[in-house]
């Protein structure tokens, strides 16, 4: 401020001399110069004052606290369904797998025929055996078996004639029974499955001669219809059956090496009576195998 009074006078200064120089009366001078200079002095003290009274800062308003808003819930997110895996399906297996599966296991492969009784000696056994193993001793199983078998043994041998014809009538009605049994068996089975268990039956067979250490025992026979028509014998085995007849009492060796020879040097004129009589059972078995075949399928 001090620096505006300053210059203040030092302009009044100049104007003095420019007025002099013009021929101004240096009162007037003056008195206008005392008066700006006193105006200006009380100004600049007005100004100085003002500046000294610090000016007190208006209180700013507590700004208001916005109301939290609510959390809204998190949206849960739906689990993942689990999906499982599906299993690699199994291999069918094969017609022909199932049919060596089949051919190996070593039970039949259906239920079997009922099996004839043997003897009147085995009926005998059957109804006695447990009565006279419950009175015999102690001992190991295969002790008490061989006992009770001599024990049954004696007891039939000693039977009189007439008890003896008892049981060989028990014998003929238990067959007359049993045939009716396998005839009804044979009309209802399944004639593919006997091929199939009889397919299996000569493998085994053949194992068993392939090892060379079976026994004939445990040799498997084939399952046979009975009731059916039996086929005719070959030309061949007409031949020998009518030969065989003045041959009693040969090698049976020998016996078939001789005829096979001389069937072999025959012309076709000595076979054909042989021929001509297998043509006629063959067609006599053809008719009796469809009539038989007929008769199973109206029963």
């Amino acid at each position: 401020m001090l620096l505006r009074v300053q210059r203040l006078f030092t302009r009044l200064a100049v104007s003095n001399r420019v007025v002099l120089a013009r021929g101004i009366s240096h009162s007037a001078v003056v008195s206008k110069t005392a008066a700006a200079a006193a105006a200006a002095a009380a100004t600049a003290g007005r100004k100085k004052s003002v500046a000294r009274i610090p000016a007190t800062k208006a209180a700013k308003p507590k700004a208001t606290k916005k109301p939290k808003a609510a959390k809204k819930p998190k949206a849960k997110k739906p689990k993942a369904k689990q999906v499982k895996a599906k299993k690699p399906k199994a291999k069918q297996p094969t017609k022909k797998a199932t049919l060596e599966a089949m051919l190996a296991k070593k039970r039949p492969l259906l239920a079997l025929p009922p099996r004839a009784p043997a003897s009147s000696y085995n009926i005998f056994k059957s109804e006695r055996f447990s009565e006279i193993a419950k009175s015999h001793g102690g001992g190991s199983p295969t002790e008490v078996m061989a006992s009770v078998s001599r024990s049954v043994s004696q007891m039939w041998r000693d039977m009189d004639a007439a008890t003896k014809q008892e049981y060989s009538a028990k014998l003929a009605k238990q067959r007359s029974e049993h045939a009716a049994e396998l005839r009804r068996w044979w009309s209802t089975v399944d004639r593919a499955l006997v091929d199939l268990e009889n397919k299996r039956r000569r493998r085994h067979n053949l194992r068993l001669a392939r090892g060379g250490t079976a026994k004939r025992s445990d040799r498997l026979a084939l399952l046979h219809d009975p009731f059916a028509p039996k086929r005719p014998p070959t030309p061949y085995c007409l031949f020998v059956a009518e030969r065989i007849k003045g041959m009693a009492g040969a090698n049976v060796g020998e016996m078939s090496a001789r005829l096979a020879a001389e069937w072999n040097a025959m012309g076709e004129a000595q076979k054909a009576p042989y021929a001509s009589e297998f043509g006629e059972r063959k067609a006599q078995f053809e008719k009796d195998l469809e009539r038989y075949k007929a008769g199973l399928v109206r029963s």
